[in-house]
């Protein structure tokens, strides 16, 4: 086995492998311009309070811009490092407004709050993960990019008297009960739906994922409704008539399964064909922060319900398991 730590030289092919494995991309030099293109977009805006509305507009925003950059066929496009470099240049942008005096630091700063709202979480637990920050410290985590400069400058604004603390970054949205699915007359189309609300309140939107197993699991849809008949009724729409008409509660291992695309954090977990539809590369990073959230709960649920002491039975244990 090579050890990277021998010596070798620091551009070795090997070494630029395991590097990519682990999750690093050098930055290449049209990211800087694709930066500034949406910290231009943001500062143009006036951006909703209300946080469900805040975090679309930010998808909205990034995600135009990564299909901008997709369908343009450049090269060095890692969506991960991308959006953490993303983070770190809008943090920077904020404070060099606070300094200048520009006023423009609100709308960086709501930027900087959708970022922070729908990074999905990488893998930082996992042995693998461990030994990958060890020889790769550079390699950040795009969401706890995100929340350290929220932080950072929720402190220089309350320290300049310009706004409180930002809140719900750490937990953003949650789960607020159980999902729905619906499918199509053959089983190979879903429908999975669920509500979602903010610092325990009571849940003010559902969110759903579209998800095609005609071949293997993927994601065709998602984004935010205002109910679970809304998004059932688009996405009968998009299914045509052989969509389902009934929604019915989705078992833990039903829902881990459908999402389990969403949940992947591996290199290969951000590979893209290029002919995504521009409204699901707006939703690229929420709908995977969606739903690690849903999953989340699911296993909380299921792990409360089995110390009740009745047997869970061989799909319960195979989903905690999982």
């Amino acid at each position: 086995m090579l050890d990277f730590r021998s010596g070798k030289p620091e551009d070795s092919p090997l070494r630029d492998l395991a590097y990519a494995l682990a999750g690093g991309a050098e930055p290449r030099p049209w990211w800087g311009e694709s930066h500034q293109r949406i910290l231009a977009a943001a500062r143009a805006l006036t951006w909703p309070s209300r946080l469900v509305d805040l975090e679309t507009q930010a998808c909205q925003i990034v995600g135009d811009e990564f299909y901008e950059r997709l369908t343009s066929r450049l090269t060095g496009l890692h969506p991960r490092q991308w959006l953490r470099a993303l983070a770190e240049e809008t943090g920077a942008a904020l404070r060099a407004s606070v300094a200048d005096g520009t006023g423009d630091w609100r709308q960086l700063r709501a930027l900087l709050r959708g970022l922070a709202l729908t990074a999905p979480p990488g893998d930082t637990e996992s042995e693998t993960a461990k030994l990958a920050r060890a020889r790769f410290p550079d390699i950040k985590d795009p969401y706890r990019t995100a929340l350290a400069e929220a932080g950072q400058a929720a402190k220089l604004l309350a320290d300049r008297g310009l706004a409180s603390g930002i809140g719900h970054l750490a937990d953003g949205c949650r789960a607020a009960g159980d999902p729905l699915v619906a499918r199509d007359a053959y089983g190979s189309r879903f429908l999975l739906v669920a509500p979602f609300g903010y610092d325990g309140e009571m849940p003010d939107h559902w969110y759903a994922w579209d998800i095609d197993s005609c071949w293997i699991l993927t994601v065709a849809g998602a984004g935010v409704f205002g109910s679970a008949e809304d998004a059932l009724a688009e996405w009968q729409h998009a299914v045509g008539p052989a969509a389902g008409t009934a929604l019915s509660p989705s078992p833990p291992e039903t829902t881990a399964r459908l999402l389990a695309p969403c949940l992947q954090t591996g290199p290969l977990s951000d590979m893209l064909q290029g002919s995504e539809p521009r409204e699901l590369i707006r939703e690229y990073y929420r709908l995977r922060r969606r739903a690690l959230s849903l999953t989340a709960a699911a296993a909380g649920s299921a792990a409360s319900a089995s110390s009740g002491g009745d047997d869970p039975g061989p799909v319960r244990e195979a989903f905690l398991g999982w």
